[in-house]
């Protein structure tokens, strides 16, 4: 278990990465429009009294413009936060329904949010004082006598500490035995074990190679960067040293000042100065003239690597793994091969539907209770149904086609063979959207024109009743 520092420098290492490592921004980002995209968080209610679902999503519509109690920041922006969070941040954090719990009287009806780092234990002698026996603490989370989770401790006023004084911090309690939706709060987190107190995002576990993978290709985008600058270099083809690069003097063999002089005077005679054309204004690049017995020697570079693409691209491919995410998602490479693509595809999606159902099961369906519970009680929504708390339903982005054709052929087939329903695939408001198209099609009919629905794909006409194998026949038509 990792210990209050611990999951502090893991945050840190986390918070590096999206502010600095492409890779590691570009996986969350993935996450993010998979996972919520723009359809996500949008409330249906499916109780049989119709008005009061539609004025209840009509409120909810209304109330998630603005949610957020510190900045009224979007619902749909808060819920991609979430995954960022539990994901790929601290695996954890912790929100407050003001019903008047932060500003008194009837609240806000906001969402107050706390994440993983305002989280952490109380003072030792505060929490005594508070609990006395019995009660105990593990990095933020209280536990009654009979070791069950019943609280957390959190701070608006700090954050990054191992431990909070008392008024620094308030303790958010509940009882364990009530349902989750009749506390004012609400604990998120990613869990990997049956037993675990705090939560861990999977992305700890691929975050050391995703930001040695970023100082890799920074290194390698630097020496590119200088070599792109040099281009040579002058050898000293004499062999002799004046001392300055750090060689020893040569010993001349000069005996006194007079043989010096000679010698000096005898290779001034050999000189020849050296000319050399204006590569700078023919051809861009900066030369100097080359003096006697020096020579000019052109670079080789071999940087950047010419692997390193496939090495980015294997590491990259790994860490998003750790999401259940496949190449396609991870580096944005659409397959050549539709088999191999969609196949990509199919593996992904099946821990964003996990992830989707982990969204409504936990934060959406308890942010759904309190928002239409404060409504009812402040007077802005009548009261609803009977059981209306387990009539909620929330829409998520669904795997888009890569050959529509197909898709809407084989969504015909399975309709016409009692396989699939308009439920299952048209989501929690199936009837709304099949009435309204039962509006378009009577305003074509009565504006004299064809809906698209009611024609063949050849174009014949299909109307109700008529000749039984006409329309069979009509079925059986093709492209």
């Amino acid at each position: 278990m990792l210990n209050a520092s611990q999951r502090l420098k893991v945050l840190n290492l986390t918070r590096d990465g999206m502010r600095n490592a492409p890779a590691v921004r570009a996986i969350v980002q993935q996450l993010r429009v998979l996972m919520v995209g723009l359809e996500g968080g949008k409330l249906t209610c499916t109780t049989e009294n119709e008005d009061w679902n539609k004025a209840a999503q009509t409120f909810f519509g209304k109330w998630a413009r603005a949610c957020d109690f510190v900045d009224n920041t979007c619902l749909n922006e808060c819920l991609k936060l979430m995954i960022t969070c539990l994901h790929a941040e601290g695996g954890d954090f912790c929100m407050i329904f003001d019903d008047g719990i932060l500003t008194g009287g009837r609240g806000t009806g906001k969402i107050r949010f706390f994440e993983s780092d305002n989280i952490a234990n109380l003072n030792k002698d505060a929490f005594a004082k508070r609990f006395g026996d019995g009660y105990t603490q593990s990095n933020g989370l209280v536990y009654n006598s009979a070791g069950r989770f019943c609280g957390v401790v959190v701070s608006g006023k700090k954050r990054g500490l191992t431990e909070f004084k008392a008024d620094q911090a308030f303790i958010l309690m509940r009882d364990p035995d009530a349902d989750a939706t009749d506390a004012p709060w609400f604990f998120g987190k990613k869990k990997w074990r049956l037993l675990q107190g705090r939560g861990i995002s999977p992305q700890t576990v691929a975050i050391a190679a995703l930001l040695d993978m970023y100082e890799i290709v920074a290194s390698e985008v630097q020496t590119g960067k200088l070599n792109s600058k040099l281009f040579s270099q002058v050898i000293d083809t004499l062999g002799a040293s004046d001392g300055s690069d750090g060689s020893e003097v040569v010993d001349t063999g000069a005996t006194d000042a007079g043989d010096i002089d000679e010698r000096e005077s005898t290779i001034s005679e050999q000189s020849v100065e050296v000319d050399v054309r204006d590569w700078e204004a023919t051809a861009g690049a900066k030369t100097v003239n080359v003096p006697f017995g020096t020579k000019l020697e052109v670079f080789d570079s071999k940087r950047p690597s010419t692997n390193l693409y496939q090495f980015a691209e294997m590491l990259q491919g790994g860490a998003a793994a750790v999401h259940g995410l496949a190449r396609v998602y991870s580096g944005l490479k659409a397959e050549t091969s539709y088999t191999a693509f969609r196949g990509e595809q199919t593996i992904s999606w099946a821990s964003i539907e996990e992830a989707h159902k982990d969204l409504e099961r936990g934060p959406c369906d308890w942010i759904g209770v309190k928002v239409l519970r404060w409504a009812i009680a402040t007077g802005q929504l009548d009261e609803g149904p009977d059981g209306w708390e387990t009539s909620l339903s929330w829409s998520w982005p669904r795997m888009k086609e890569v050959n529509e054709l197909d898709s809407q052929n084989a969504t015909t087939a399975k309709l016409k063979n009692c396989l699939g329903t308009y439920r299952a695939l048209l989501g929690p408001s199936w009837k709304e959207i099949l009435k309204q198209v039962s509006q378009e099609v009577a305003w074509f009919s009565a504006n004299g024109l064809i809906h698209p629905s009611q024609q063949t794909v050849s174009g014949q006409v299909v109307t109700s009743g008529g000749n039984d194998a006409k329309r069979k026949d009509n079925d059986n038509e093709t492209d």
